[in-house]
């Protein structure tokens, strides 16, 4: 049987790692006979540590840093920021948003002032006399019924043009523009 490429290079893979495998149990065993049994707590380690490899001297100096963190409450995280800021005259008001325009862009902005173009009247006028009252076939060949009067599109009510029809819709467009006039729900 012939062996293709990716075969050839898995086979030499899974190889590898059987020789490493023999190499580590049979030329590098350490004689021991399994994993160490961990523990939680600091105090086993450090003796353990201290029995097996460490000079009595290091042994001592962990006892005593072991100690002291007990003995000592750590402050909470809000307490360390708060001392940080006394030390470093820093205040907790909040600060400028970071997102705001300056005061110096604003400052040459004037205000609009709304002004209504008679177009836009014609528009609103157009819109509080009239009312849509049904809505027939959407689309260029849609037909509607406004105030009691059905209107194709491309016919006109009071100067302003059918243009469209939706579904609850029909849009007029005049003097002020487009107008829609929707369904009453």
């Amino acid at each position: 049987m012939q062996m293709n490429k990716q075969q050839k290079i898995l086979a030499a893979v899974l190889g590898t790692g059987l020789l490493a495998l023999g190499v580590d149990r049979l030329v590098l065993d350490t004689s021991s006979t399994g994993p160490q049994a961990a523990s939680a707590g600091a105090t086993a380690a450090v003796e353990r540590a201290g029995a097996e490899s460490m000079r009595s001297d290091a042994v001592d100096l962990a006892r005593e840093a072991l100690d002291e963190a007990r003995a000592e409450p750590k402050a909470s995280l809000a307490q360390r920021l708060s001392e940080a800021s006394q030390q470093h005259d820093l205040s907790a008001e909040p600060g400028r948003d970071a997102f705001a325009p300056s005061e110096s862009w604003m400052s040459d902005i004037t205000p609009a002032r709304e002004v209504e173009p008679k177009g836009d009247a014609d528009a609103r006028r157009f819109r509080q006399e009239h009312r849509l009252m049904a809505v027939m076939t959407p689309g260029d060949r849609g037909v509607v019924v406004v105030n009691g009067q059905a209107l194709r599109v491309g016919q006109r009510v009071n100067g302003f043009l059918l243009i469209d029809v939706q579904r609850h819709s029909a849009t007029f467009h005049g003097p002020g523009g487009q107008v829609e006039l929707k369904l009453d729900p």
